[in-house]
């Protein structure tokens, strides 16, 4: 289609004897072509294998983080393990898979308040929870954040909200987990004497949970 168009109005230019040599054409088209799939490749393979490999590191490192040993005092129980989670102050880390995203939330649950920074691919942000409503800190100011892309509007972000869920299923028991399992999801608590870590794992995303007390 080119070439008809430059014979119709550049009968005689160079360009138009130049591009009727199909060899001239390759020579011209082939970098091009080239350079397209190098932009593809750019856009799409490379973000796509980056956060592939940035999950399955994260995993093997809670794969091989070493976990406190059970003890045979019968009083240490899931439910009692649970009620010591929802009740004591740690720091936390929050690290959720959905489709290609990558959301993760760092911070400090302490005096019944929770503070943190979420990281997205939009950047990072700061936010305040304090009797259950959430405020983004904009230059040392909180301010109301009623949206529902906020911590508060995801159960599987809030320790609470996970045990009420799976609260009325009995948990299978492994040597160092519990691995509750609803429909299609599934629920895995990591612990010895404490939950140390709660991994999430629904139809469409990923969630890990770890907690380091604070004594």
């Amino acid at each position: 289609m080119l070439t008809k168009l430059l014979e119709k109005y550049f009968p005689e230019s160079n360009i138009t004897n130049f591009w009727k040599v199909p060899r001239n054409r390759a020579l011209i088209l082939l970098p091009l072509w080239i350079a397209f799939i190098v932009i593809i490749f750019m856009v799409f393979i490379i973000p796509y294998n980056n956060k592939t490999q940035k999950l399955k590191e994260y995993e093997e490192n809670l794969a091989n983080e070493t976990l406190p040993e059970k003890t045979s005092d019968e009083s240490t129980t899931l439910e009692s393990m649970w009620q010591d989670l929802l009740n004591s102050e740690y720091e936390y880390k929050y690290v959720v898979y959905k489709n290609e995203d990558i959301i993760e939330y760092e911070g400090v649950k302490a005096e019944g308040d929770i503070s943190g920074t979420k990281t997205d691919a939009s950047g990072t942000s700061e936010y305040y929870i304090q009797d259950n409503s959430v405020y983004n800190v904009i230059n040392d100011e909180a301010i109301f954040y009623d949206s529902l892309d906020n911590i508060n509007y995801d159960i599987y972000l809030n320790p609470e909200n996970i045990y009420y869920n799976f609260q009325d299923i009995t948990p299978t028991t492994t040597e160092d987990s519990y691995i509750y399992e609803k429909g299609e999801d599934y629920v895995i608590i990591s612990a010895g004497d404490y939950i140390n870590s709660i991994e999430i794992d629904l139809v469409d995303s990923k969630y890990i949970l770890s907690f380091t007390r604070i004594d």
